[in-house]
């Protein structure tokens, strides 16, 4: 957590512990502080407990704060965060803790075709698809990340399954992202051009709708290199995709320097563009 102001006086920074389980002593729990990820973790001298909060007052800048145990108790884990970002054709899961204990780590979960939290079935299946370890224990902010690198189309919720070393677990907060699907077939030009020896090439295939019967996960893709006689000369890409945006790197190094064509077909979609190799 972190907090700042512009005004000359600043009200108490209440940190509330109610939700934390395990704690039989709250005087044994202290707030540390540090004004930058780059700094130490120092133990804040203004703090005094009132029932389950502690109260740290004349803070005067920005800071971030963690709880720490100096009794017996320890403190569970503590996610300050989860978010989800579609990048490509793949999702980023981004979390952080504040405090761990017993941590065995996190599996990653999800859940997909829902129109919004709100109308969740909470019934419904969800699908472990990747796990990360923890780091045991740990009084510091620790981040992690994961790559859902095959999607879902739509709407797909995911959450976190943390589990302990001795078999406990706890869920995370549900949250939910959309894939961004193209809504057309596009070839782009390559880049550099020309070029020598590689080049990359970016294409994007969207969801095929089919009347009465819904969507196509899209279908076979090939990209091929042909040179100005029509043979060809390299396949880049052969097989079924996904809707999504892709890129694909060309190596010529074993191509004598000129004109090249390089093709994608994609069902009844054909576009075709030039490249310049220049040794």
């Amino acid at each position: 957590m972190a907090l700042g102001t512009t005004l000359g006086s600043f009200l108490p920074l209440l940190h509330d512990l109610s939700s934390y389980k395990g704690i039989s002593n709250l005087s044994d729990i202290r707030m540390l502080r540090r004004a930058t990820e780059d700094s130490d973790w120092e133990e804040y001298p203004n703090q005094s407990v009132v029932g389950n909060t502690i109260v740290c007052t004349a803070v005067g800048a920005f800071s971030q704060w963690v709880p720490d145990s100096v009794g017996g108790d320890a403190l569970p884990v503590e996610l300050t965060s989860f978010t989800a970002k579609s990048i490509n054709n793949s999702i980023l899961l981004a979390w952080q803790t504040a405090t761990e204990v017993n941590n065995y780590g996190f599996e990653i979960q999800r859940q997909n075709q829902v129109s919004s939290i709100e109308n969740q079935d909470k019934n419904q299946s969800w699908e472990n698809i990747g796990f990360v370890e923890g780091h045991g224990n740990s009084n510091s902010p620790r981040d992690y990340s994961f790559i859902d690198e095959n999607p879902l189309q739509g709407i797909t919720q995911y959450r976190l399954k943390q589990m302990d070393t001795d078999g406990g677990f706890e869920y995370s907060k549900i949250i939910e992202v959309e894939l961004d699907v193209p809504t057309k077939f596009e070839l782009s030009q390559n880049y550099p051009n020309p070029f020598n020896p590689t080049t990359t090439i970016q294409y994007s295939i969207p969801s095929i709708q089919i009347p009465l019967f819904g969507g196509v996960r899209g279908g076979l893709v090939t990209l091929k290199i042909y040179n100005t006689l029509g043979q060809e000369v390299a396949t880049l890409v052969n097989e079924k995709q996904t809707p999504g945006k892709y890129e694909v790197e060309f190596n010529a190094e074993q191509l004598t320097s000129g004109i090249y064509i390089y093709r994608l077909v994609s069902g009844e979609f054909i576009s075709s563009k030039k490249l310049l190799l220049l040794k």
